[in-house]
């Protein structure tokens, strides 16, 4: 080989190494929650969560005229593999960004809780309000008190929303989760049960369709906060997870119809800060958690004139014995933020200036002293290898042991468990008035017309369940409730192995039986024209019932010792056995010579009704009773 042959190859191969040092390899196996970690499905390679948030609309139009050669050119050279969109329009497209994405090797998640913006429609107004609760805004006037039940903390237009989100995100294997909502819990926990219940329905209706779609992870970021009556961060967040969870159980290393992720935004790792000062009550807050956690946002900064330096980085990235265990128990975090979108002009987040404000404007593109550091401490610490133990015959069954155990220093979870069994626990609460429990949406009338929010997968959408786990059952109740209220009001509690759980009433399924399930209902309940074709038969039956009493009168007439016999056996008869027995009925009544011979057989036999044909009707109708 010639030396130009030599260098041409070297030219090649180094250019190849730069393309994948620009963000990594093209996405290749969607990645799926197993307990506390993350992992790729397709290699089992634990994925940690390495990236920075996205403030600016990336929708094919915006994405086109601001974002795509803005991303290109600023996040060259950088060693992510994570993006944190905040401003999804489900109505929009986003193919060209997440495919760009899926090419550089990054994920993406996703929020699911709209702003008051015109940007989302007629969702605008479908947010979760901190300050209302589930039933409704309380207001008192005159020393009563009354609810206004239109305005409460979960719409029910929020559930389409985020059904529609799913169904736009779940083609792209490169997504990697739904925030759910973003903060709400931040002061108190007024909204707590419409975060916990937005949550279920959009479990139990990914479940439901696991046949056509792939159950996203759902994650909810909290705000690293306290408050009055809980004044230690820590135990307010204890307190967030036991009651995200409550009432739940873990199956196949998922939760049924619970948070998968906890994700906390964190600004207390400032510039100079240690491991001790910052993290070090993070790792004792969140052992022998069963469910992943990770950074939401994270990047504190208190001066414009010292740049931030990112110390952090290398104790979430390397192995559990470099990190004094918290790659253990943490799965990563996102570096808070890209640009100014939706910051004052005088913000310290920003890593990148200029540009404007407005999300759905020219994206920052000035990169800072902040950004250069984040470059290269990525560059340094890239992860470490942690494989999954699955086979292919058990990667939907099969979860990771939880490496840590709960520190004693951590006395909620101590005495109570991550898991509470009831939602109504008082340890649960600040406020006496607080609640973990809110009616499903699912079903319930959402539009001016009266129409129900459904949103029908009418074909697979992506990588499906069923493709991730080979097969695929779906649920129909099992879900844990106290009473036959938490069961969408389709299904009854009950007892089952020692512990109560939700069966589902036909038609419905899920495992709290909320989803209405059409493909084992009869085709006549989703018809529109079914209150006609019910009261045209009903209208049939009366009417044959009147001719059929009308003949047996005639026939009793005629018979008169058969009479009352008539009346108080057949007549029973003909009820209980409609419609079989009513054809068998007026065969026997218009069959020349029969009257006769059974009111021959009813004086002789009095108490066998009917005789001689009780065999063909009296004893029909006994198993239609039974029946």
């Amino acid at each position: 080989m010639t030396g130009q042959s030599l260098l041409l190859l070297a030219v090649l191969a180094a250019v190849a190494l730069l393309q994948h040092m620009v963000a990594g390899a093209a996405v290749d196996g969607v990645i799926v929650v197993r307990g506390n970690k993350l992992y790729n499905a397709k290699t089992g390679e634990r994925f940690f969560i390495k990236g920075l948030t996205y403030e600016y609309a990336v929708s094919d139009d915006y994405y086109d005229k601001y974002s795509k050669a803005v991303i290109k050119e600023n996040l060259t050279g950088l060693k992510y593999n994570t993006l944190r969109l905040y401003n999804i329009n489900p109505g929009s497209s986003y193919k060209k960004f997440m495919n760009d994405m899926a090419e550089l090797g990054v994920y993406v998640m996703v929020s699911a809780s709209p702003d008051n913006d015109a940007y989302y429609g007629k969702y605008r107004y479908s947010t979760i309000t901190k300050k209302l609760s589930c039933s409704g805004k309380v207001s008192s006037g005159d020393g009563a008190k009354t609810v206004d039940q239109t305005e409460t903390c979960y719409p029910a237009l929020l559930l389409e929303y985020g059904k529609k989100i799913i169904q736009n995100f779940a083609q792209y294997d490169n997504t990697l989760g739904v925030v759910v909502a973003n903060e709400i819990m931040q002061a108190d926990l007024t909204a707590a049960s419409c975060v916990k219940a937005y949550v279920a329905d959009l479990k139990n209706w990914m479940t439901v369709n696991g046949k056509k779609i792939r159950i996203l992870p759902l994650a909810y970021a909290a705000a690293d906060s306290s408050n009055d009556e809980v004044s230690n961060a820590d135990d307010y967040h204890v307190m967030k997870v036991q009651g995200l969870l409550c009432g739940d159980k873990m199956t196949n290393g998922m939760m049924s119809e619970s948070i998968d992720i906890y994700l906390i935004n964190e600004y207390r790792w400032c510039p100079d800060s240690t491991f001790a000062e910052a993290y070090q009550r993070y790792i004792d807050m969140a052992q022998g958690i069963p469910i992943v956690v990770a950074f939401g946002e994270y990047g504190c900064k208190t001066s414009s004139a010292t740049p931030r330096d990112w110390g952090m980085v290398p104790y979430m990235y390397q192995e559990p014995s470099k990190t004094k265990e918290f790659t253990a128990v943490w799965s990563g975090g996102l570096a808070y933020s890209y640009g100014e979108a939706k910051l004052a002009k005088d913000s310290l987040f920003p890593m990148f200036t200029g540009g404007s404000t407005d999300f759905l404007s020219t994206p920052s593109s000035k990169a800072t002293t902040d950004y250069t550091n984040l470059k290269a401490m990525f560059a340094k610490y890239s992860g470490y290898t942690d494989d999954a133990e699955w086979t292919d015959s058990t990667k939907c069954s099969w979860k990771p042991t939880v490496e840590t155990k709960t520190q004693s220093t951590n006395k909620l979870a101590t005495k109570y468990g991550w898991i509470v069994s009831s939602c109504s626990a008082s340890n649960l609460k600040i406020a006496s008035t607080d609640s973990w429990t809110c009616s499903s949406r699912e079903g319930v009338v959402c539009t001016d017309d009266g129409d129900t929010c459904d949103v029908a997968l009418s074909k697979a959408v992506g990588t499906t369940q069923e493709d991730i786990c080979g097969t695929y059952e779906v649920t129909s109740g099992g879900g844990t409730c106290e009473t036959t209220s938490d069961c969408g009001g389709n299904g009854q509690c009950k007892e089952s192995n020692g512990t109560m759980s939700c069966s589902c009433l036909s038609c419905y399924t899920g495992t709290d039986c909320s989803v209405k399930d059409i493909s084992t209902c009869a085709t006549l309940s989703s018809s529109d024209t079914a209150p006609q074709k019910i009261f045209v038969g009903i209208g049939v039956f009366l009417g044959v019932m009147a001719v059929v009493f009308i003949a047996l009168g005639v026939a009793a007439a005629k018979k008169k010792a058969g009479k009352y016999l008539i009346a108080s056996c057949c007549s029973g008869i003909v009820m209980f056995c409609f419609p079989d027995v009513l054809v068998l009925s007026l065969f026997l009544i218009f069959r020349n010579g029969q009257i006769g011979a059974a009111g021959e057989g009813w004086r002789q036999h009095p108490n066998d009704c009917c005789f001689p044909v009780e065999r063909l009707i009296c004893e029909g109708a006994r198993s239609a009773v039974l029946r």
